[in-house]
């Protein structure tokens, strides 16, 4: 192995060692050794902190449960595989409803000749397109009507991003007396 002044591990002026810390649960006692010394560091003696387990090293387990069965724990995307699912349906729920609320241009049935239709469908951006079915100073509003989709309510895409989700208030309609004010229904 190289350093990066050029040196490498043997010219290296400390010397290094490999303790070893042997835990024996049979025995309950632990030993110190070392690589290249023929006796124990330290005698071998009971764990300084006892330990029900014995061992003072523990596993760094996410989502641990105690199960005979299963050796390894369930991993966080199994976990939540069920909330990314639904998450997912209403996202695609509110995609579909977009898509169904596009504005489009309704017309009566039969008002419009076909050659009419097709010069609607494939004209250019800022094109002039003459129609057939126009009479001279007629409105065109009159012939072709845009449509926006159906009216949303306040607070109907709150409900439509997170429909298990309770409503904080209850809502009350009223009802207006001969007076003016309203009242509560029941």
């Amino acid at each position: 192995m190289r350093y990066s002044d050029g040196g490498s591990w043997d010219d290296r002026d400390e010397a290094f060692c490999c303790v070893w810390e042997i835990y024996c649960r049979k025995d309950g006692l632990v030993y110190v050794a070392c690589d290249g010394y023929e006796d124990f560091l330290r005698e071998p003696a009971s764990p300084e902190i006892y330990n029900e387990r014995f061992y003072p090293w523990y596993a760094l387990v996410f989502n641990e449960v105690e199960n005979e069965k299963e050796l390894y724990p369930p991993s966080d995307v199994r976990l939540m595989k069920d909330m990314q699912l639904e998450y997912n349906r209403c996202r695609e729920g509110l995609k579909e409803q977009r898509i169904a609320a596009r504005p489009f241009t309704a017309v009566v049935a039969g008002a419009i000749e076909e050659e009419d239709l097709e010069k609607l469908e494939k004209r250019e951006p800022n094109a002039i397109v003459e129609l057939a079915a126009l009479q001279p100073n007629q409105d065109v509003k009159n012939l072709l009507q845009a449509c926006a989709g159906p009216e949303r309510r306040a607070g109907d895409r709150e409900r439509a991003a997170h429909p298990s989700a309770a409503d904080p208030a209850p809502r009350h309609r009223s009802r207006v007396h001969r007076d003016g004010l309203a009242a509560p229904s029941r």
